[in-house]
């Protein structure tokens, strides 16, 4: 659920390691991707320099559990 929460906040190129299920699991569960100038890539790791809090990804994931089943 965290990952189509974050690609519904708008969240592109980051990893998830595991199940989350609260803020500590997320702030050391997810990292997002970019590329420096040279093509390496940088895992950025400091959850204050994220383009989505936890608050936004829970808020969302409510949402989306809150939404009918698809079958």
């Amino acid at each position: 659920m965290i990952y189509k929460a974050l690609k519904a906040l708008g969240a592109e190129n980051f990893t998830v390691s595991g199940n989350v299920t609260n803020e500590a699991e997320f702030n050391t569960a997810v990292q997002f991707v970019s590329v420096s100038l040279d093509g390496t890539a940088i895992y950025e790791t400091d959850p204050t320099k994220w383009p989505v809090t936890w608050a936004q990804v829970q808020t969302k994931m409510t949402e989306l559990e809150a939404l009918p089943s698809e079958q």
